[in-house]
Parts: C-alpha cells; sequence; structure tokens
C-alpha cells in the first residue's frame, strides 16, 4: 500500500492503494469523465463546472467540491482511504447506471446503498450498482473475504456452496493440503480443488486415482467462478434467443481456440485488465468441460459472494442477464454496419447494429480496417437524403456525428464481438461468422413458411450447393436444419 507524504515530510497514514486508484480511474472514465487525478494522497474527477476531490490528511480523507470556482468542504470525512474509495467505486457506478438508461434509483435507497457498501470488495460495486435492486446485490455482496491467506478469498461463501465444514471452509476432510492448494472439496474418491502454479490458477478434478486439468484461469476469481458453475450448472441460467442452438458466447469474449486447445479472452469491466480460461482437449474436438467454460464468461463480472449465497437460496438458481456475442472478421463487421443505404428492414434490428457500433467506436474495439469503409458508407446515406429524398433509417442517419473529426482509438483486432441482431444483418449480404464462434441462425423461404438454417462453426447445415433462398420441402428443411420438430424452428 502506498503512503503519502505530505509538505513537512511526514508520512500522516496509508493513502488511496494502486488498485483501487485503477478500479476508480476506470470507472471516472465510463462515467464520462477523462480528466482525473489519481494519486495515493489524492482522487479527483469531475467536468469544468462540477469536481469532486478527496485528499488524505492525518484526520483521514476529506471530500471536497468544487462549483464554478469556489471550493467547499462538504463535510464528510472518511477514517479509511479504502472506505473512501468504496464510497467514491458506488457514485461513479450509479453515474454509469444513469447514462446506460436504467431506471433511477431514488434518495432513500441510494441512501442505504451507501450505508451498506463498507462491508463489500471495491471490485464488486460496479456490478451491484448496475443491478436492478442494487441494495439487495450489495447486501448478497457482502461477506466475509480472506479468511486464511492460502485460501481463496472468498472459501467461507464457497464452502457453503459446495458443503465443507464450516470451521474449515477450504479444507477437504481427511486429505492433506498439496502444496500450491487454495480450496478442495469432494470426498476421498472424487474431488476437485483450486491449485496456485505460477501466476495461474488450475482447477483440476480427481476420481480414485486418476487426475485431469479442467482448466487454467489468469485470476483467482475466476477460478472460483468456475467451482460455481461446475457445481451448479442447472442453476444458472444464460440468456437463448431462438437464433442460437448452444450456449453461446457473450458479448465481449474472444475464442482464441486453436487445435486441442480452448482458450477464452476478455477484458474486465472493473479495472481493464485482460482475463482468460484456457483448457486443452484430451481427444480431437472441443474439450468436454467447452459448455462450463463458456458458462464461466457469462459469470465473470459478478461478485462470488452473490453467486455462492444466491445458489444456496430457495430458488437455488441465478439469471444471467446481457446480450450474447457472436465473433465477426473485418468483412463481415463492414457489411452489418454498411446496409444503410438501401434501409433497414427491421427497426429492432436497426437499432442494435447502430448501437453496436457506438459501442464499438466508444470503447476502442472497432478494427481500423472497419473505419473508413463504414465512413464512406454513412457519409454516402447521409448525402442521400439530403440530395435525392431517399428515406433513410433515422438511427443510421445519426451515426453521422461519429465521423465528423479526427478518428478515435482504434483496435488492431481483425474481429470483433457483437450482438447476434449484427451477424444477422451480416448474414443477410450472405457472409458467415468466423469459425469457432458460437451457432448463428439464418432464414430463408419454405413454401408459404419460413425455415432456420444454422450455422455450426465450420459451416450452414443446409444442402451443399444450394442457394441462400433456395425452396425446400418441409421434410427436407426438418432434417437439413438439424431439428427434431417443426415446433423447433419457432
Amino acid at each position: 500500500m502506498n503512503t503519502p507524504v505530505s509538505e513537512n515530510g511526514i508520512c500522516p497514514r496509508p493513502g488511496f492503494d494502486q488498485r483501487s486508484l485503477v478500479v476508480l480511474r476506470r470507472l471516472a472514465e465510463r462515467a464520462g469523465y477523462s480528466d482525473t487525478t489519481a494519486r495515493s494522497d489524492r482522487f479527483e474527477y469531475g467536468d469544468l463546472e462540477i469536481r469532486f476531490r478527496y485528499d488524505v490528511s492525518p484526520q483521514g480523507v476529506s471530500e471536497r467540491r468544487f462549483s464554478r470556482g469556489e471550493v467547499s468542504f462538504t463535510g464528510i470525512t472518511f477514517d479509511d482511504p479504502e472506505d473512501a474509495a468504496r464510497s467514491v467505486a458506488l457514485q461513479l457506478a450509479f453515474e454509469v447506471r444513469s447514462q446506460a438508461g436504467l431506471p433511477r434509483v431514488d434518495g432513500a435507497r441510494r441512501s442505504l446503498a451507501f450505508a451498506r457498501v463498507a462491508r463489500v470488495e471495491l471490485d464488486a460495486i460496479p456490478w451491484c450498482a448496475l443491478q436492478p435492486d442494487p441494495v439487495q446485490a450489495l447486501d448478497l455482496a457482502a461477506g466475509d473475504v480472506g479468511s486464511a491467506e492460502d485460501d481463496v478469498p472468498h472459501a467461507v461463501a464457497l464452502g457453503r456452496l459446495v458443503g465443507n465444514r464450516p470451521d474449515a471452509p477450504a479444507t477437504l476432510d481427511g486429505i492433506r493440503r498439496a502444496h500450491g492448494t487454495l480450496f478442495e472439496y469432494g470426498d476421498h474418491e472424487n474431488a476437485s480443488r483450486i491449485v496456485q502454479r505460477g501466476d495461474s490458477f488450475d482447477v483440476i478434478c480427481r476420481q480414485r486415482a486418476s487426475e485431469h486439468l479442467i482448466a487454467s484461469t489468469s485470476h483467482v476469481e475466476d477460478a472460483e467462478r468456475l467451482v460455481v458453475v461446475l457445481e451448479r450448472s442447472s442453476g444458472i441460467r444464460i440468456p437463448g434467443p431462438h437464433q442460437l442452438s448452444a450456449v453461446p458466447l457473450p458479448r465481449g469474449v474472444l475464442d482464441r481456440s486453436r487445435g486441442l486447445a480452448t482458450e477464452l479472452e476478455w477484458q474486465s469491466d472493473v479495472d481493464g485488465a485482460s482475463h482468460s480460461v484456457r483448457s486443452v482437449a484430451r481427444a480431437p474436438g472441443r474439450s468436454s468441460d467447452f459448455s462450463s467454460l463458456v458458462r464461466l464468461t457469462w459469470l465473470r463480472d459478478v461478485p462470488v459472494n452473490v453467486l455462492a449465497d444466491t445458489l444456496r437460496g430457495r430458488d437455488g438458481a441465478f439469471a444471467v442477464g446481457g446480450p450474447v456475442g457472436v465473433t465477426l472478421g473485418t468483412t463481415a463487421l463492414i457489411r452489418a454496419f454498411s446496409r444503410g443505404r438501401g434501409g433497414f428492414r427491421d427497426d429492432a434490428q436497426s437499432a442494435v447494429v447502430c448501437s453496436e457500433f457506438r459501442r464499438l467506436v466508444r470503447q476502442g474495439d472497432l478494427p481500423e480496417a472497419c473505419w473508413e469503409p463504414v465512413r464512406e458508407a454513412v457519409h454516402g446515406t447521409h448525402m442521400d437524403s439530403w440530395s435525392s429524398g431517399l428515406r433513410v433509417d433515422d438511427r443510421y442517419e445519426a451515426l453521422w456525428p461519429l465521423f465528423e473529426g479526427p478518428a478515435p482509438r482504434l483496435s488492431d483486432e481483425t474481429v470483433a464481438s457483437v450482438d447476434v441482431e449484427v451477424a444477422l444483418a451480416a448474414v443477410e449480404y450472405g457472409l458467415t461468422v468466423v469459425p469457432a464462434g458460437p451457432r448463428v441462425a439464418r432464414r430463408f423461404p419454405v413454401e408459404n413458411d419460413t425455415v432456420t438454417e444454422v450455422w455450426n462453426g465450420a459451416g450452414w447445415s443446409v444442402r451443399p450447393g444450394a442457394e441462400f433462398g433456395h425452396p425446400m420441402t418441409r421434410s427436407e428443411a426438418v432434417r437439413f436444419a438439424g431439428v427434431h420438430s417443426w415446433s423447433d424452428l419457432d
């Protein structure tokens, strides 16, 4: 932990640690505050009119408010910089909530939330603030952390979930811990454990005399979440739009798998750090645990205490929200984002496509190769609306201001993870998603009805050589779409 030094050389008290400063800076950026000061003795954020500053002094951490040149002490002083960091994080997270268009939290509920935040880990606060009921989420996220230095951080909650003894939540009865083991559960014949090996955390399964590595994670909390998935997979409800026939990847997760090695990668919304989970199949094809790894990515930002307590509750289920993600290459992205000149046929899809483009631009995830082609398409659409009177979707027209000025920060990647509706927009031009992506469906006419054609990671489940939109009989459609009955297509 960093210790600020005052002007007279005296170290008054510990200041903000680097981890807290990274999280607060990240949250301030998400809330739209690019001008921040993040030091061990001070954190400051705001805009040209109103700013907030938190100074570390011998008396504690004092909050000051700057309003159009006037400075005032708000009367709030925190004894501990960690408490100040939690309070600031919750305030910033509420601003992110408002910008996301979520329902406003009234004053009484905000006061309850601030009263509970002192018992919650800093990393858990952004997720809690974005939930329908932030107060309830904070209550679930509160709990014992770090019961022992050689345990996983959430051993108490995780131990209750898997049935370990209350007085030894991270230990399997009668089994001597091996070096590096942080958590173990099960019995003498079948058990699983989390083991730290260098910078990675392995989840290992033992069945009598044999062992195998389920997966390696880059962060210990992800290993904990994987244990939750392995033990309570049926209680974790993943969004399943009718377009998808398997557990899909969420938006923002990239599939880096090659050969027998499965690797999923994402960026933390809390501090921007890169996370990953890796597994190697014991036979050609996907790892048998691939579905569990995908479920882990859906839980990547959910506090472990929330997961464990929710799954132990009366309902015993945890519903995951958020959009499904599909990995598209640059060519497909350009086609999807350049559809406006002919006009969108579906208002809902129009809104999703335009929203996704703005999101990729704001987050710096749009591949650089996409910028100029999409800019030209948007410019052409913009000029058409003025010169020819051709009706253009208003949402697409609203993209034009993004291109008025210098190019933003762009990604050097050749793929991006987007909502499934964007993939469907690209598919309408006869393009497909990149290999190893989640399954995506497209529809084409069959007699007087429509049938769903499914992308399985290597190709479309349709007769080889059949043209897009080629009519098929009902029985052929059912067979080639890989469904059991006609009702499955609805």
